[in-house]
This record gives C-alpha cells, structure tokens and sequence, in this order.
C-alpha cells in the first residue's frame, strides 16, 4: 500500500507506523512526514481508511505561520509559510484563512499608500532562492503589479538571492518606511539595505546599512524613518533557565536600531551609511534557526515606537518602549488544548498559551502573535493604564 511520497528532499524520509490492536480488529496509524496522520482499520481482509487528520471539515489549509503582516489600517492579517504561499484573515467576527493569489515568500504592506510589495521566485533565475522585490495594488481584485511611472515595471530591486533549503526559502524581511523607503534583509553578502528612488526610474539604489550574519530576521521602521532589525550579534547575555544545553538558547539574537542619515521629506532616508546602530536593545530575541535559516524571527514596531518581539523557545511575548524598558511580557505553554478561557478550553492556562510564537505584530488596537507549533494565530486588545 503506497502511503507517501519521499518528496523532493536532502535525505531519505519514511513514514512511521503503529499498530493499536482493538477488540474488533487492529487499527494502524501512519504518520507521514511531511503530512498529517491517517489512521486505517485492519479487518483481516483488507486496510479500511478511518481518519486522514489532514481532511478534517472545516479546514482552512494554512499550515504556515512563520512569518506575519498587519495591514495597519484595515486590521487585515496576512500569514505566510516559508515557501509560496500566503493567506489572508480580514473578518474578525468569523475569522478564516483565505488563501491568496500571490506566490511569494515575503511581503511589506504600505498601508498609507495601499500597496503590498513581495518578493518574487525564480526571477532573473530558475531558482525560487532568487528573486526581486515587486509593487502591486493591495486594495485591487488579484492584487495587479503598481508599475512605477512610464517605467512599465512593478520591479523595485535587481535581483538577490536568499539562502534555500528544502524546509524552505530563507527570506528574511522587507520593510516600507513612511516615504516609501525600501529596507530588505540579505544574505551576508547583501547584508542590511535601503532602497530609495522616484517614479522614473527603476530599480531604485541602494545605500548598505549594515553586514549581517546569516541569522539575521525582521526589519521595521517607525514613523520617524528609524531601521530596526534583528540580528545574532554575540553570545546571549543571559541563557534562559532549562535551556543551559539546548542549542537552540545560544542561537538568540538582539534588535538593533539605526537612525537615518537622511529625512523623511528628501525621500532618501539613508543616503549615507550610518557609522553604527543609534541603540541596541539586549533581549532574547529569537531563537534563530541553527542551520540553514529560513525560520527567523519576526518583530513589530508600533505609532509609539514600542517594540513587540517573540522568544519562541520561552515561549512568551515581550513589549518594550523605544528606550528599551519592558512594558510587560506574556506567555505560558500551551497546545491546541489550551484556549485561554475562549470557548473549547480543555486544558487552562493561568497565561495566554503558546506553542512556540515566532511572528509578532502591533497596530495602535491590538497584538498579533503567529504560533508555529500551534498553527494558531492570536490577536490580543490592548488595554492602557489612567
């Protein structure tokens, strides 16, 4: 009986199976490895299919949520895996995963200008590795590319190259400033860059901000044209308790801001590079992957410049202001089970459960948090203090 396929990958793969014996007959679980579990009934004549955990009713199919955009105006929450696909959740009163006919790994959203940029696959290569960052219209039917001016081109970047492995693209962040700046995170040999042009023109030039290491994830600006982004810069500072021999608690990384050397009016942000970070905030952000990196963290800066980052190892949630003071934090484990006091709570939590929060973002209302391990996505109300 052909249970899976191999698939395209690095190293063989196989499929696990359990036989649970019954009073009536045995039941046999296959647990694929790059699917969910299908369970079969043996009645000695033949494999009867009883379950495909996969085929569940009233699935929405987003098996991604490694990395996250919030359309700051609208509230509309758009997740993505870390190979093509993305999906959208714009009605909170019956909230749904509606897939999307964008093809990306990455994408930025211009919620002044109504535009959503992405990065595209195999453009300038066969490869889906690499790639250009593109403009379409966010607020249109099929999101349409925004050509720029006469240029008759939605291309804002030549093409770069990310890291690719088979668990995924190794994107790393894109970022539009309040002038309509471009920041995007590279490889080490791109590292950290800034891209600034007009209408009639494209691509636009790049001012290198910064050289990165390969653990290198998410990227912000605030609505002063500050840059932050979050990078492996040294051993953590503290290693979080029971993690002192897990690999995962050296790879932890920090958030870094740089002021511009340029204004928002000029249109050129950077026009120089700056001579280092303005500030480094000393938090556990991450972890990062260990090896090829194509999970990286995600952080979010709101109006305020307050700062939302995961330690999805933690796992919690922490919000700090600019100066780098933690407001508060948030967190505690939970799986599917645990709900948080909503309805189909099977197993309470005294805090908000998590599974393993990779993604954070913020508007001016709410906080959202993409859970991996959960495959969940949470929106949180923000409640202020007289």
């Amino acid at each position: 009986m052909r249970v899976s396929d191999t698939g395209y990958t690095g190293h063989h793969k196989h499929s696990y199976v359990v036989v649970c014996d019954t009073d009536k007959a045995s039941n046999v679980w296959v647990a694929y490895t790059e699917m969910p579990v299908r369970i079969y009934r043996d009645d000695g004549k033949g494999l009867t299919l009883l379950k495909d955990f996969y085929r569940v009713e009233g699935a929405q199919r987003c098996l991604g949520f490694d990395r996250m955009e919030v359309d700051q105006r609208t509230e509309e929450v758009y997740v993505l895996d870390d190979h093509t696909s993305v999906w959208k959740v714009n009605d909170w009163k019956k909230p749904r995963f509606v897939k999307l006919p964008l093809k990306t790994a990455s994408i930025a959203i211009d919620s002044r200008n109504r535009h959503i940029y992405t990065r595209t696959l195999a453009d300038g290569s066969s490869s889906y590795s690499v790639g250009k960052v593109a403009r379409f219209h966010l607020d249109q039917d099929k999101y349409p590319p925004a050509n720029f001016g006469d240029t008759g081109s939605n291309r804002i970047t030549p093409a770069f190259q990310h890291e690719w492995c088979f668990t995924g693209n190794g994107d790393k962040g894109i970022a539009v400033a309040p002038n309509g700046n471009l920041a995007v995170v590279g490889d080490p040999k791109d590292g950290l860059r800034v891209f600034a042009g007009s209408q009639t023109k494209v691509p636009w030039t790049a001012t290198t901000i910064a050289k990165l290491p390969a653990a290198a994830g998410g990227v912000r600006f605030d609505l002063q044209g500050n840059l932050y982004v979050g990078y492996i810069d040294k051993k953590p500072t503290t290693i979080l308790p029971g993690f002192e021999g897990d690999e995962f608690a050296g790879a932890m990384g920090r958030i870094h801001k740089y002021a511009p050397t340029g204004t928002l009016e000029s249109g050129n942000l950077f026009p120089k590079t700056p001579a280092g970070p303005s500030m480094t905030y000393d938090v556990p952000y991450g972890a990062f992957d260990t090896d090829c990196i194509v999970r990286g963290p995600r952080f979010g800066v709101d109006g305020f410049g307050r700062i939302y980052y995961p330690t999805n190892i933690a796992p919690r949630v922490a919000v700090m202001d600019n100066a780098g003071n933690e407001i508060l934090h948030f967190g505690t484990y939970g799986n599917r089970d645990s709900m948080g006091g909503l309805l189909g709570d099977l197993v309470p939590t005294k805090g908000i459960p998590l599974g393993f929060p990779n993604s954070v973002e913020a508007t001016d209302t709410y906080i959202y948090v993409a859970d991996m391990v959960n495959l969940r996505l949470l929106r949180l109300k923000k409640l202020f203090r007289a």
